[in-house]
């Protein structure tokens, strides 16, 4: 009996552009059924039709959290929700505090102190998928407080697989002398930051640690009395203040409809309240939705009543919220109310989800057993090798 013809590429492509996205070992077993399958998945043109045809957000690939190592000074780790795994280098586990994670990207920032007393600002732009990295310079500005926030500065890029392309950093700051506060642009392009903008805001406090929220075309910046706005258009800054009821325990999250959203703990009550801008341009807190975690799941035991259940993150456009609670950190889906466990107690404080479309397959330059082994898929370091380019040079 004559074997069956073979499909031709075209009708492979349309195969394979119908697996989920958020399963990426599907992607490597169809990688290994034969060279005309893994080259379609090799090629870069496949890569940008398949996110085109998707059209939704990229799948939660795992999570970047920080951890004091045995040195004391923070380290860098991932705990992924997939086969997926990044190259951590020594220079990026130690690159510092994780403060940003969007676009494909993950910022690292630390700060030190020169024999003169300045403190100067180090950055890193790390990308965990092809394992390219840029240090910035310091941006030459005195500060006392600080925070930082990294997004995609492609044209017209749709965000659902940025890599290589050019990028942006926003440095948020205080001094000690005046305490205004201040915000300004790194670009990729340029190598250069911007003049800082400036917000008469008196307030020693007036930034936290949580990861800022991308709404439109503005930075939001939890303080510890308020909301802190950064117009990326028109480089300027705005106070918000709170809605009505809130606590230490909020942190900031996109909402659908590109909506500015505020989740706030109180006991086992999740709060959740949304700002609204009408045709006028006017802009007003909704009454929040409240959630009683308890009432909604099985598993009321995740909740002893001894230990405070913290908030630590949202993704997925805000439908995914990272808690921790007496016996363990969880991610809570606000559609399904469904509860997973991601880690034990204690092993971390904030989690930076890391979001991207994942396709490991074979490269032009790598063919190896270990990269057709679907057993080593947990440990292949740089599934777009092939698009690796050269690492920058400092600027």
């Amino acid at each position: 009996m004559a074997p069956p013809p073979e499909l031709i590429d075209d009708a492979i492509t349309e195969i394979l552009l119908r697996l989920p996205p958020d399963d990426p070992s599907c992607l490597q077993r169809a990688a290994l059924v034969c060279k005309s399958w893994r080259r379609v998945l090799s090629d870069p043109a496949f890569l940008r039709r398949y996110r085109a045809f998707r059209q939704i957000p990229p799948p939660l690939l795992g999570f970047l959290r920080p951890f004091y190592g045995g040195t004391g000074r923070p380290v860098l780790g991932f705990v992924p929700l997939t086969p997926f795994r990044p190259r951590l280098s020594d220079d990026i586990r130690s690159g510092g505090w994780v403060v940003d994670c969007r676009h494909g990207r993950a910022l690292l920032l630390s700060s030190s102190t020169s024999p003169g007393g300045e403190r100067r600002a180090d950055m890193i732009v790390w990308d965990p998928m092809t394992g390219d990295r840029r240090r910035l310079r310091d941006p030459g500005f005195p500060f006392k407080v600080h925070t930082a926030a990294v997004l995609c500065a492609a044209a017209g890029c749709s965000h659902l697989g940025c890599h290589g392309g050019p990028f942006h950093v926003v440095f948020v700051f205080s001094n000690a002398t005046d305490w205004f506060t201040r915000a300004c642009v790194y670009s990729s392009e340029t190598a250069a930051w911007s003049a800082p903008a400036s917000l008469d805001l008196i307030d020693v406090f007036f930034v936290t640690g949580r990861q800022g929220v991308l709404v439109g075309e503005a930075f939001y910046f939890l303080r510890v009395r308020g909301i802190l706005q950064y117009d990326l258009a028109r480089h300027c800054l705005l106070a918000i203040e709170f809605p009505a009821y809130m606590n230490s325990n909020t942190i900031l999250m996109e909402a659908e409809g590109d909506r500015l959203g505020v989740a706030c703990m109180s006991g086992t009550n999740l709060y959740l309240h949304y700002r609204e801008v009408s045709p006028d341009g006017i802009a007003r807190w909704t009454q929040p939705r409240v959630i009683n975690l308890v009432t909604v799941t099985t598993l009321g035991s995740i909740f002893p009543t001894s230990y405070r259940t913290c908030l630590m993150g949202f993704a997925k456009g805000g439908t995914l919220i990272f808690l921790s609670t007496g016996t363990g950190h969880y991610m809570f889906d606000l559609k399904s109310m469904q509860f997973k466990k991601i880690g034990d107690r204690g092993a971390f404080t904030y989690v930076y989800p890391y979001m991207s479309f994942y396709i490991p397959v074979q490269t032009q330059t790598l063919t190896n057993a270990r990269t057709l082994n679907p057993m080593n898929a947990r440990t292949q370091p740089y599934p777009y090798e092939h698009l690796r380019e050269t690492e920058p040079a400092d600027p």
